[in-house]
């Protein structure tokens, strides 16, 4: 009995290390993630976005709001199926949560096409993520990468 006593009480401060040290690790993982800090430059002005910039499979993920709505996009999200939707000046873009398609329809020829993304739309801190450069260039801009300094510039006039 006090041999069983000795064993689970062992086995019950193992579990608490353990709980201690992976919560501890979660923790370090966060801070790493905006340690390594992206900006955004759209027209010379950085993107502000409460969830910050982060780099997915080598793309840089912003939430859609922050991204579109700098375009002057109307934004939508569809929650039951989590679709987002953006319509700037005859575009429509759609992309689903998870899903590594996006549907462009130019309303003005009624020409619409599937382009496929390196990375998927992703929900992060209760945000939906999409790619920066596929995102920027669907709706014609230019786009940038400066690996020394971490920053994305969009040129949404189509002049980088």
């Amino acid at each position: 009995n006090v041999c069983s006593m000795k064993i689970s009480r062992n086995l019950l401060m193992a579990a608490c290390v353990i709980c201690m040290l992976s919560g501890g690790l979660s923790a370090y993982a966060e801070e790493n993630i905006y340690e390594n800090k992206v900006t955004v430059i759209m027209d010379g002005e950085e993107v502000d976005s409460d969830v910050p910039a982060m780099i997915t499979d080598d793309r840089t993920m912003l939430p859609f709001r922050a991204i579109l709505e700098e375009f002057g996009a109307d934004v939508g999200w569809n929650a039951e199926y989590e679709i987002i939707t953006a319509i700037k000046a005859g575009t429509i873009l759609m992309m689903r949560i998870d899903k590594p398609i996006m549907v462009k329809t130019n309303l003005v020829d009624g020409v619409t096409e599937q382009i496929e993304l390196d990375v998927v739309p992703q929900i992060v801190d209760d945000r939906s993520l999409v790619p920066v450069r596929a995102v920027s260039e669907a709706l014609d801009a230019q786009v940038g990468w400066d690996a020394e300094t971490r920053t994305v510039t969009i040129d949404s006039r189509g002049e980088e």
